[in-house]
């Protein structure tokens, strides 16, 4: 008749915790015999508190097996909700042993000003709760969440799930991709979508790296109450490059969105994301620990590009040493784990030259490294020793946030080496600033994927007013690591209007409006671009004193072709015209950047765009291009996608960064 929940918990923290466990009253009639109990933990210690329970009439045997235990973990002021499956807070489950977390999601729904389908839905929360377990021999991964929601719209295509009712999960399963500015995908990295199309088929449809249909164990269940449960096994053919084995204490990096639409009389309207972002960025990151100790901070050294060496390491060295089988110049990182600190203190090297070395001592939050290159002999052994102090962050949020993370480092380098690197010579590829036009919001959307595919980061300058089609869409796609710029209320030609108006009364009817509502709805802006490319001393001078970073305006009469695909006279191919291009050591001292347009009716020959890819690459210099809509058979003004696939392919063969005007 009565029981005991046993709460158990580590401190990963920088102090210890002083604080309690408040019980919240189950779903059945079990109720707790103490609302609050004390629990203090020591630093990388372990505290145990037991909270006792009436377990009503028919005891502790007759509690059903989806029961939820809520518990609310509380220290000062500070509150974290928390809730556990019924058969799950044994620690065991179908042989699977849970991965240390289990996830308590809560998300605001996000309907503008359709009062009355929030005040039909009650103004609730989607409420998830969800929970990885491993196999100890680490043959698979399971899932299991469950969300609760008013209306359920079940997905009607399996390769389109997420514009319905659906779960995404992704997975970074080697743990290594950069969270200070949105993670991309990179060969080792997994998506998934996980729904119940047509109402009746459960299915899990892998969307990167290559789409197709998952074969694998998936259940999703609706039920009468509310609720939609997901229940997925994930064989480690699924994930080849996680070692999904416990006892090697591996780390994988996974996040989750949940997919929740809500009807209306307008049609269907999408809830918020997870903490307010699109689930591949850094915010909604955990993770994974696939083993109940979480790893130490550890310190890596990468020579060579060989697999990494790590060291678990408080203050102390981290080494590797080989035998080069070939004369040259190789590379030498010193790096954090992900959510540590690196102070690089000193560098000893045996059996080479060092021809590049930073400046230290040197501080390093992840992902940065510190970065030598070793004049190295066949034959001759070479060891690298750093010496280093490796600390947690105390404070993520500020880690998380690329402003204010770029704010924070302490770094020799520049800012166009930030992209393009050190010395001449040995500097990175430069830069292609790709930018789209106008209001083309479907187009730019469906293009997300093709972007992330490549880890490129795009500019949306966005003409007229802001309504709610605008702000959903330049939302996602600011939240996906994209820059958004202003075109201009009316999209009027910026020289002949302040020549007519002046340029405060242009500025108070042209940008103003469209700047206040952006700012407004959260978005970043310091960039515009002019519409068509029109611009004077004025505009310039005008945009600068209201604290713009950037204007793009435009270059013209460089396409050598006319609309027939002739040969005009005097004009050389764009990749030949100088002025097309910037040198990356003037950026710091550019403010307007002119552009190339591309589409059919700007004549352009994808051949001669992909040169000047190559051209970045060859001379370190950075290339501004511009269209606007984006479709496999796009005419007029618009980019065709295969042209922009085979543009970034070029940009990622030649190592030219894709990069947004926030990023300059």
């Amino acid at each position: 008749k009565t029981g005991e929940l046993v709460f158990r918990a580590r401190n990963y923290g920088r102090k210890p915790f002083k604080g309690g466990v408040r019980a919240k009253l189950p779903a059945h009639d079990w109720k707790p015999l103490r609302e609050f109990t004390p629990l203090e933990i020591p630093v990388n210690g372990v505290g145990e508190c037991r909270i006792p329970y009436d377990c009503g009439k028919n005891g502790i045997g007759a509690a059903p097996r989806d029961h939820l235990f809520r518990v609310t973990l509380v220290e000062g002021t500070s509150e974290e909700d928390m809730a556990y499956q019924f058969d799950g807070i044994f620690a065991r489950r179908d042989g699977l042993e849970r991965t240390g977390w289990t996830g308590f999601l809560r998300q605001r729904r996000c309907l503008g000003k359709d009062e009355k389908t929030l005040a039909r839905l009650g103004k609730n929360d989607n409420v998830t709760t969800f929970s990885y377990f491993f196999d100890p021999d680490g043959r698979y991964l399971k899932f299991h969440a469950e969300v609760q929601e008013q209306d359920f719209i079940p997905p009607v295509r399996p390769d389109a799930m997420y514009t319905h009712d659906c779960l995404q999960l992704y997975f970074d399963q080697l743990n290594n991709a950069r969270f200070d500015t949105g993670t991309g995908y990179d060969e080792d990295d997994a998506v998934f979508q996980i729904g119940l199309v047509d109402g009746k088929t459960p299915t899990v449809f892998q969307e990167y790296p290559l789409p197709k249909k998952m074969d694998i164990p998936v259940s999703v269940i609706r039920r009468a109450d509310g609720k939609t449960v997901y229940d997925v096994t994930f064989p480690k053919e699924a994930l080849p490059f996680a070692d999904l084995c416990p006892r090697h204490g591996n780390v994988i990096g996974a996040g989750l969105l949940v997919n929740d639409r809500c009807k209306d009389a307008a049609g269907e309207f999408s809830a918020s994301y997870q903490n307010g972002q699109q689930y591949n960025t850094p915010k909604n990151w955990k993770d994974l620990y696939l083993s109940y100790d979480r790893p130490g901070c550890n310190a890596l050294i990468i020579l060579a590009d060989r697999k990494p060496v790590k060291a678990s390491v408080a203050s102390g060295t981290v080494a590797d040493e080989y035998v080069p089988t070939a004369d040259g110049v190789v590379p030498c990182k010193v790096l954090a784990e992900w959510g540590s600190i690196l102070t690089l203190e000193d560098v000893v090297v045996k059996g080479a030259e060092v021809s590049r070395r930073p400046e230290l001592p040197l501080t390093l939050p992840y992902p940065k490294s510190a970065e030598l290159k070793l004049r190295v002999k066949a034959g001759v052994p070479v060891k690298v020793s750093a010496m280093v102090k490796v600390s947690t962050a105390s404070d993520m949020k500020s880690m998380i946030s690329t402003s204010m993370l770029s704010a924070a480092i302490s770094s020799t380098q520049s800012a166009e080496d930030m992209y393009v690197g050190k010395k001449e010579g040995e500097r990175g590829k430069g830069a292609l600033v790709m930018s789209f036009d106008d209001r083309n919001f479907d187009d730019w959307e469906r293009a997300g994927p093709l972007l992330r595919k490549y880890d490129a980061h795009v500019t949306f300058f966005v003409c007229g007013s802001l309504d709610e089609q605008a702000k959903a869409a330049l939302t996602k796609l600011e939240a996906s690591g994209h820059s958004i710029g202003l075109h201009g209320l009316g999209h009027r030609n910026a020289d002949t209007a302040v020549a007519s108006m002046g340029a405060e009364a242009y500025w108070n009817n042209e940008i103003a409006p469209q700047l206040e509502a952006c700012r407004t709805a959260g978005l970043n802006i310091t960039s515009f671009a002019y519409p068509n490319s029109r611009f004077s001393k004025e505009t310039d001078e005008l945009f600068r004193a209201k604290g713009f970073h950037f204007v793009r305006g435009g270059l013209h009469g460089v396409t050598p072709y006319d609309p027939k695909g002739e040969k005009r006279a005097g004009l050389r191919p764009v990749h030949a015209v100088d002025e097309a291009f910037i040198p990356a050591k003037e950026l710091r001292n550019r403010f307007r950047l002119d552009t190339v347009l591309v589409g059919e009716s700007y004549n352009t020959d994808i051949d001669d765009i992909l040169k000047c890819v190559r051209r970045c690459a060859e001379r370190n210099e950075v290339f501004v291009l511009t269209s606007h809509g984006i479709a496999p058979d796009a005419k007029s003004i618009n980019m065709k996608t295969e042209w922009l696939e085979r543009i970034l392919a070029m940009a990622k063969k030649c190592g030219v960064a894709v990069i947004g005007f926030d990023e300059l």
